[in-house]
């Protein structure tokens, strides 16, 4: 009987080890499965106001995946000018807006409630270019300057010119709407007016028989060429994507400085060869430009009001205007706390020494110097 039962036993023993045996082995999950899904990418608009090698800091953070970096899935356009960028903010159609501060006041004083944040250009990026026989501020007394628009940047700048020259914007100097730059260059050669502002390289002025006689892109004056705008309850609602928004931006900067074939690549794909030399466009008007730390500009912004308090229907309500109120800083100020744009920074300052422009008779003379050649020309 003990027999039998010992036998039972074995027998069950046996089957179970067989059973064991037959057992799956439990699967192991990869590192990868492990690996907790990333974050869905958060959706921006982003508006710049037009094409241009400063603007194109923008293109660049998409393109090189700058935003996507920083957990943003961005959509870039180019609007029809600052006007129609807050017009955008306005619509909620667009989130941020890289464009002039001027509009952003005239939207504000209009009943708007946008914010300036932050800067990327905050000088004049436009010259002074005129027909061969002007020397002097002068001599555009009783002479015309052509703008494409009324109230635009370059119109803005030719008021501060007239202004810091003693001359009477739209008395001692004629002012002629004339449209697109493209048609606007012949129109001096042709002596339709006497000048105008153009952000053509160097080269495509001498070229067409004129001359630069001035340039406010090497003046140390405040300008709110660029600036970073939105809607006061987008920036209260969307604090970290606005962040990371701006430090995309000083990525795309930094990578702009230091990878001037790759950069210059994608703007040229956007703004083709109208624009002349994209090198020559590089050194004399791309990244050396940008604003670091990208501070809003307070004094630039006050420029803004003054020229807007000279048009008649405005003056009232831009002397009263509340400009400290319009202006935050703050994140910028986090931002650069944390060391955001220390990179940004120390690109620029190398960029700078190697753009440095030569120095010699010409330049003691206080003839304009030869652009610097950008790298790798």
């Amino acid at each position: 009987m003990l027999r039998s039962i010992l036998a039972v036993l074995a027998a069950m023993a046996v089957a179970g080890c067989r059973g064991e045996a037959a057992k799956p082995a439990a699967p192991v999950a990869s590192p990868e499965a492990a690996r907790p899904a990333a974050p869905a990418l958060r959706k921006l608009k982003v508006a710049i106001a037009i094409p241009s090698y400063v603007h194109a800091v923008a293109w660049i953070a998409k393109s090189k995946g700058f935003f996507e970096k920083r957990g943003i899935d961005a959509e870039v356009v180019t609007t029809g000018g600052s006007a129609d960028a807050m017009k955008g903010l306005l619509s909620n159609d667009i989130g941020i807006a890289l464009a002039g501060g001027d509009s952003a006041v005239k939207a504000n004083l209009a009943g708007a409630d946008l914010v300036v944040f932050g800067t990327v250009v905050n000088r004049h990026y436009h010259r002074l270019v005129v027909r061969q026989g002007i020397d002097g501020p002068e001599d555009l007394r009783g002479k015309s300057l052509g703008v494409p628009v009324l109230g635009g940047p370059q119109d803005f700048l030719t008021y501060v010119l007239c202004r810091k020259w003693g001359l009477e914007y739209g008395k001692d100097v004629a002012i002629k709407v004339l449209g697109k730059e493209i048609a606007r260059l012949p129109a001096v050669q042709r002596g339709d007016v006497d000048g105008l502002t153009a952000a053509a390289p160097r080269s495509t002025v001498e070229k067409l028989g004129l001359k630069i006689l001035a340039d406010p892109r090497t003046w140390d004056e405040p300008a709110p060429y660029m600036m970073m705008v939105a809607r006061r309850p987008f920036l209260k609602d969307n604090d970290a994507l606005v962040a990371d928004f701006v430090r995309a931006i000083a990525d795309a900067e930094a990578f702009y400085m230091t990878n001037p074939d790759e950069a210059l690549a994608v703007a040229f794909d956007k703004l083709g060869p109208g624009e002349g030399d994209p090198r020559e466009n590089y050194a004399e008007g791309g990244p050396l430009m940008f604003a670091v730390p990208p501070a809003p500009d307070v004094a630039a912004m006050r420029v803004a009001v003054d020229y807007i308090a000279t048009a008649p229907d405005l003056a009232e309500k831009a002397r009263a205007f509340d400009l400290p109120g319009m202006i935050d800083g703050a994140l910028v100020a986090r931002l650069a706390a944390e060391g955001a744009f220390g990179q940004v920074a120390a690109a620029r300052a190398e960029l700078a020494a190697r753009l440095k422009p030569p120095t010699g008779e010409a330049a003691a003379a206080g003839a304009p110097a030869p652009a610097a050649a950008a790298p790798g020309r």
